[in-house]
């Protein structure tokens, strides 16, 4: 069933939001395709601490009063953390008002992720901590308490930076990976030590606790499908752990432990990672930043082919030419049809002056290749960037951009671009279990087959829970078709585009 009303604040035209005229971004080089919108925050929050906080950072973005409008929880680090509520006017500027979180949960806050951990249709949020990890219910109106012992998700007090989820069936509630490091003081100075990644199956009672795999600093976790068509866990370690080379790609089967060797040849280590269809084919590629140049691993038949999205964009402010990346943003900012992807920029403590002055770089795919405008789009900000997400934040249905940095106010981008392009927003529902269908694949036709996957998980310590979103480039319709996450398979179903559409079972 398809259903194409959207939330009540948004009942007007949507084709309104598409506005014709103005050259793309990367032909227009006058353009400032963002408009710094950071002081529509109530206050100027930053990520804060010493090298106990040189990690993590991350961002949650998500819907949690179902208005249309996203909110945002951004870590704080040695700081308290802070829940944003969006009182943004839809289709304009950006605003935003401080929510309430619990006290003790919002303290040394590496992340956070927005799910719905019990099922009730309401989104709960999933906090990394420096210390026991907390786990909120939502009420349905912003608000939300601590349900950590209540859920039987009592755990251990390291420090936790990558997390992902899906719903096995038949489960009625999700099943949940960790990823656990510390830092230690030592005669040397600070060091990294690792702790095995955790993983929370439901039962009875709650969740049952067990590790997966370590001592192995996860930074960066995320389920998706192994060779043999199982979901596993693919995952980052920290690039100071696993050092700079290559290895076998590897997946980790999270209920019986054994592993996946793909085959392929793939980074050790690196800071995050996002698993997304970025080059259209249909078939999930990876994302990954860290110390070096950024990379794409566009998926290819037996492994992987490496794209190197450039190492430091500017060699006049970076005199090495080095680079370190940390949070990858990836979606259609232009709405061509193409994915782009949006890097975080910022420096590890321990590693001096390297990539000080290395600013965050907006890369966006052409028919050609990916450019980076960062530039011309305004994004060249150098403020030791972590978390990152891009996500509509005032229903005009283009990708505005939200970056936490590590002691420097957060940045709030509203996204201007003007063009003739098209999209869709697309939502997904089920009976419970999984009532938002995490795990479920799209696939839609318009020209090309995009393919996106609903997915808990990834980034850096943090991402979005809302609706998908796809651009359409010149097409004024397309098609549709859903794999729930039973396999169930949809006929392919005729929409038009510029709207939101909501897919229910």
């Amino acid at each position: 069933m398809i259903d194409t009303c959207p939330p009540a604040r948004f009942r007007r035209s949507l084709t309104t939001a598409v506005v014709i005229g103005l050259l793309p971004l990367a032909t227009h080089a006058q353009s400032r395709g963002f408009h710094d919108e950071s002081d529509r925050l109530p206050l100027a929050h930053r990520y804060e601490g010493g090298m106990e906080y040189a990690l993590g950072g991350g961002l949650a973005v998500f819907d949690c009063n179902g208005d249309g409008l996203p909110e945002i929880l951004a870590a704080g680090g040695a700081g308290p953390a802070r829940l944003f509520v969006n009182r943004s006017e839809p289709l304009g500027a950006l605003a935003f008002e401080e929510g309430a979180l619990p006290v003790e949960s919002a303290l040394g806050v590496i992340g956070a992720y927005a799910l719905d951990i019990d099922d009730d249709g309401m989104t709960d949020l999933a906090v990394l901590r420096r210390g026991e990890n907390a786990f909120l219910r939502g009420d349905g109106a912003c608000g939300f308490e601590e349900a950590t012992q209540a859920w039987g998700l009592e755990n251990a007090p390291e420090a936790s930076f990558g997390f992902a989820a899906y719903w096995a069936l038949g489960d009625s509630r999700p099943t949940l990976a960790i990823g656990n490091g510390m830092r230690l003081g030592g005669d040397a100075g600070p060091r990294l030590e690792c702790a095995p990644a955790q993983l929370y199956t439901p039962d009875a009672t709650g969740f049952a606790q067990s590790d997966i795999f370590g001592p192995s600093c996860a930074l960066s976790m995320a389920f998706a499908r192994a060779p043999d068509g199982k979901i596993a866990l693919r995952w980052l370690d920290d690039p100071a752990v696993s050092g700079d080379g290559n290895g076998e790609d590897v997946m980790v089967d999270p209920l019986s432990g054994d592993l996946f060797a793909t085959g392929a040849s793939a980074p050790l280590g690196g800071h995050a990672l996002a698993v997304v269809d970025v080059t259209g084919d249909g078939v999930a590629d990876l994302v990954e930043t860290g110390v070096g140049a950024q990379k794409i691993l566009e998926t290819t038949l037996g492994g992987f082919t490496e794209v190197a999205l450039g190492q430091a964009r500017s060699r006049a402010r970076n005199a090495a030419g080095q680079t370190t990346g940390w949070a990858p943003a990836v979606g259609d900012v232009d709405n061509d049809g193409r994915v782009d992807v949006f890097v975080s920029k910022g420096y590890r403590d321990e590693t001096g002056d390297t990539a000080k002055q290395d600013p965050d770089s907006l890369y966006m795919q052409a028919a050609q290749g990916w450019e980076d405008v960062s530039a011309i789009a305004g994004l060249d900000r150098v403020a030791n960037g972590r978390g990152a997400v891009l996500a509509d934040l005032n229903g005009d249905w283009k990708l505005d951009l939200v970056v936490l940095n590590r002691d420097a106010p957060m940045g709030l981008y509203r996204n201007t671009l003007r063009n003739a392009n098209h999209f869709l927003g697309i939502s997904l529902s089920q009976p419970a279990p999984n009532r938002s269908a995490v795990g479920a694949m799209v696939e839609v036709r318009a020209g090309s087959t995009q393919v996106l996957q609903r997915r808990i998980g990834g980034g850096l310590s943090g991402g979005s829970d809302l609706p998908l979103h796809v651009g359409l480039g010149p097409y004024t319709q397309a098609q549709l078709r859903v794999t729930w996450p039973d396999g169930a398979i949809t006929d392919w179903q005729n929409v038009n585009a510029d709207q939101w559409v909501l897919l229910a079972r």
